[in-house]
Formats: structure tokens, sequence, C-alpha cells
């Protein structure tokens, strides 16, 4: 059973972003997002996945190196030239 509500960390992994794009994403209004009673932010895995449904990674991964100067790479075959 997945979790209904997620950290921006996780959502991060689960996007292939950086935790930077998440918050500027919940931020901007692209990502709805929940905050918990201390502050931090929730994001509804419903949402990512619909979000997932309508972006090309390779944007994403694009935004994450120019913002955080890293790549984020899931397969290691991705690494090959």
């Amino acid at each position: 059973m997945s979790k209904a509500l997620v950290t921006v960390s996780e959502a991060a992994k689960m996007m292939g972003v950086c935790v930077k794009t998440i918050r500027d994403w919940t931020n901007d209004g692209r990502l709805p997002h929940v905050r918990t009673l201390g502050g931090h932010r929730r994001i509804r895995t419903s949402d990512i996945e619909a979000m997932l449904g309508g972006y090309n990674d390779a944007k994403g991964m694009d935004r994450c190196r120019d913002e955080c100067g890293s790549l984020i790479v899931s397969e290691p075959d991705d690494l090959r030239r």
C-alpha cells in the first residue's frame, strides 16, 4: 500500500527532480500540497502521478541540472553515451 502523502524529498525522488524544484513547483502552484502543523510540505501521491502523466522526464532532469548542479539518474544505462 502506497502512502497518500509524501515529503518533498520523497516527491523529488518519485519525479526525478531535485528538492528545490519540488519547492518551486509547490510555491508557484504547479504542484498542489498541504502543510503539516509544523509547516512542512506534504504532497499527495495522486497529484504526483497526475503531474508525471503530463510532463516529459527529460524536462524535469534539465531543470534539476540547471538549478541544483546535479543530475538524478534512475537507470545506470542513462550514464552511457
